[in-house]
């Protein structure tokens, strides 16, 4: 790699601040069947030999859990809620601690790039919670001028898990 013209190893960014994980759900379900895919960071069931049409049916007459792996982002700092209603499209000053609301964010010219849940935990701390895609990178490429930080939340009870067998 280093062989390569004008190309400086120290000068190479992550631009994904998350790391890849087995889903916290995972105990619930996985068999010696289970295939993983790998989205958002997290490996999750692809396939568990799971009768497709018996699935479908539970899901439209009793129950069906699906593990999909969405992944939250932090975001803190003193600019916090005038970043936010910058980057997405709903107001947000009016979300009460330990609430969410579904959010959309929409590139310049109002196209969709994404949406997800916007979790306030506390006056200064919310949790975008999105599907894969690239948000880390967008709201890097957004905070200029902002005094905000993000942080993957990397780190689950575990054991949580358990309590839903």
């Amino acid at each position: 790699m280093s062989d390569l013209p004008f190309l400086d190893p120290r000068k190479i960014r992550d631009v994904y601040v998350g790391s890849n994980e087995i889903s916290p759900f995972h105990a619930c379900y996985a068999n010696k069947n289970t295939v993983l895919r790998l989205a958002a960071g997290r490996y999750f069931a692809h396939y568990n030999c799971n009768d497709p049409i018996e699935t479908y049916w539970a899901l439209r007459k009793s129950t069906a859990l699906y593990d999909v792996p969405k992944r939250p982002v932090e975001i803190t700092g003193p600019d916090l809620f005038a970043f936010l209603e910058r980057v997405v499209s709903h107001k947000i000053s009016d979300i009460t601690d330990r609430h969410g609301r579904y959010v959309i964010v929409c590139t310049s010219d109002g196209s969709l790039f994404m949406d997800g849940i916007l979790f306030k935990l506390a006056q200064d701390r919310f949790w975008f919670v999105r599907p894969d895609g690239s948000l880390d990178t967008w709201l890097l490429a957004h905070r200029d001028g902002y005094d905000v930080q993000q942080f993957a939340v990397d780190k689950y009870p575990q054991n949580r898990s358990r309590d839903f067998r």
